[in-house]
């Protein structure tokens, strides 16, 4: 690593650390074309209390768009040549792409400017920001660079409450039940009226296409209601590659989509449902203490289980020490 890198990593850790302090007035720079597609980002600010002002001198930070046009490092600097220099950034680069599953490396290697607290990339298309996990990834970076540890839609679940209506768009042969379970245990309360919920639980079944199904199961739902939306695979095999089911989703109230697998009735021990149930645990704000407290508490209720497991564990090293004791005589 040369000086330059080590005082440029130094001083960007540092801005990390305190920009959170530092206030919420954001000035835009839009350095080159995004045909609109940059707004969302801006609205997506705004959501989260940051206010946007329309000068460079009063803002505490400033968010510049820089859609690549040519070569990442000679856009990026070009686009950073003419900021003030007394201003935290971050940097979104934006590139201009149809697939939403394209690899890019990171552009933040390319930036050389002290003052750039965060260098994100964001894929676009036609106007838009592409549905993907690259442009997720981006936005919890923002989020989290802003003092915010979950996303806006996160925080605002947690303000509405745990009352939850399950909504069941097909037939899952009774699959669906540990995923209620779950929620049960993670402290959350099921009802029987959407009225009185603080949001829903879709569990879509695939029978079809994928993207057609999800449709159907959130066109009669209720506006207005923050969803969860678990996406159910038929499938024996637990290794299954399947694709993330949240690209297809275009309802604003769904705030989280899972992608579950299941065959004769119930969910498969495999790695995405695993991975589905962390992600709803971290949408609900709970936290891994909070679950491993529930299994201690009820393994306190059932303490006599855990007596007998002992004692069979003892009688079975006893046995086996009398039995090497007789097979040496």
């Amino acid at each position: 690593m040369t000086a330059r890198q080590g005082d440029y990593q130094s001083m960007a850790l540092h801005n990390f650390r305190f920009s959170s302090v530092l206030g919420r007035k954001f000035f835009p720079i839009v350095a080159g074309k995004t045909n609109g597609a940059h707004q969302k980002l801006i609205n997506d600010l705004r959501s989260l209390d940051q206010v946007e002002v329309y000068s460079a001198a009063d803002a505490d930070y400033l968010m510049i768009f820089c859609p690549i046009a040519s070569r990442v490092e000679t856009d990026i600097s070009q686009a950073l040549s003419d900021v003030p220099a007394n201003k935290d950034i971050i940097l979104v680069a934006m590139h201009h792409i149809f697939n939403p599953d394209h690899v890019i490396p990171e552009s933040k290697k390319h930036v050389h400017n002290p003052n750039v607290i965060l260098a994100v990339d964001c894929l676009f298309h036609d106007g838009k920001l592409l549905l993907a996990r690259r442009n997720d990834n981006s936005w919890y970076d923002i989020t989290k660079v802003l003092g915010m540890p979950h996303s806006q839609v996160t925080s605002f679940l947690l303000v509405l409450g745990r009352k939850f209506f399950v909504f069941v768009a097909g037939n899952p042969n009774g699959a669906h039940q540990e995923i209620i379970d779950h929620l049960h245990h993670l402290g959350q309360v099921e009802v029987d009226s959407i009225s009185v919920s603080d949001y829903l639980v879709v569990l879509c079944p695939i029978a079809s296409r994928v993207e057609t199904d999800i449709n159907v199961a959130l066109s009669s739902i209720p506006v207005g209601k923050p969803i969860i939306l678990v996406v159910m695979h038929h499938t024996y095999d637990p290794h299954r590659n399947i694709a993330d089911s949240w690209r297809y989703v275009q309802n604003p109230n769904v705030i989280l989509t899972v992608d579950y697998l299941f065959h004769d009735g119930k969910l498969l021990h495999c790695d995405r449902n695993q991975t589905s149930l962390c992600e709803i645990r971290t949408t609900l704000g709970v936290s891994s203490p909070e679950v491993i407290r529930f299994i201690h508490l009820n393994v306190k209720k059932k303490w006599w289980i855990v007596v007998i497991a002992v004692l069979v564990l003892i009688a079975v090293v006893i046995i086996a020490s009398v039995s090497t004791h007789f097979s040496k005589r």
